[in-house]
């Protein structure tokens, strides 16, 4: 049995509602004991209907720093830039400070040099040390059909980050013959909440392999993701969640239809 949580809907549009209510309710609750909050949102084609409705939830931006949990190797105007998924589809609609959204920086000199900037603004704006580890109050992740998540991928990348002290990683990925930039499994494991947002059929198989069997994480990343303080909350359509009937158990608070 997973030790993570799940919420399941019939359709992609009703999950988006219960993902951008519950991420209402939580930041809601967050801010009164918190003075701001720190969201990390990973890119790719899932989350640009979230991004879409999460514009509509009047979410109090103003106390919210924005983060990316990854980014692909190009210019931030290229048409495959995570910033410019987010910017197009969530930045220019919402009234959020400017100092208050931390895009990765790449391109910065060299692959390391970038990773070591991001690093230092996000020790910066967490107020920590050099090595510390941040606390991020919400994550939100993807997962990719070969198991993937953030940019941490199936084989040596996923070995390299795996046992990397570092927060944050500019790797070369051969399956894609590109650079990305990721955060590290310490600092995703280090947050307060992670929520991943799956939907297709086509990552049906993989989710069954996570969730059902015992396979390696080096072969599976996202079945590495296991916070320290709360387990995942899996975000799932019937569709991808088609073949965990045997081996999960679904939340009392959301019903599947």
């Amino acid at each position: 049995m997973s030790p993570s949580q799940f919420v399941i809907k019939s359709s992609t549009e009703a999950l988006l509602q219960i993902l951008v209510e519950r991420t209402k309710r939580y930041v809601d609750a967050l801010l009164k004991t918190h003075s701001y909050v720190t969201i990390a949102f990973s890119g790719g084609r899932t989350p640009k209907k979230f991004f879409q409705q999460l514009r509509f939830s009047s979410l109090p931006w103003k106390y919210i720093h924005i983060f990316l949990v990854d980014e692909r190797w190009v210019p931030p105007t290229h048409e495959e830039s995570n910033y410019r998924l987010l910017k197009e589809n969530l930045l220019d609609y919402i009234p959020i400070p400017e100092e208050n959204v931390h895009p990765m920086p790449v391109l910065h000199e060299t692959p390391e040099k970038s990773a070591q900037k991001y690093e230092q603004e996000i020790l910066s704006v967490f107020g920590l040390a050099a090595r510390q580890i941040p606390e991020f109050d919400l994550i939100f992740l993807g997962m990719g059909a070969d198991g993937h998540t953030a940019s941490i991928f199936p084989g040596d990348v996923a070995k390299r980050v795996f046992q990397s002290s570092n927060l944050v990683m500019t790797l070369f990925v051969p399956q894609l013959d590109t650079y990305r930039m990721t955060l590290t499994l310490k600092v995703i494991n280090n947050a307060k909440q992670v929520w991943f947002l799956v939907t297709g059929k086509e990552k049906a198989k993989t989710l069954q392999k996570i969730h059902c069997t015992n396979v390696d994480p080096l072969n599976y990343p996202a079945k590495a993701v296991n916070p320290t303080n709360q387990p995942p909350i899996w975000f799932l359509d019937s569709d991808a969640a088609s073949l965990l009937k045997n081996c999960i158990k679904t939340n009392p608070y959301v019903a599947k239809k």
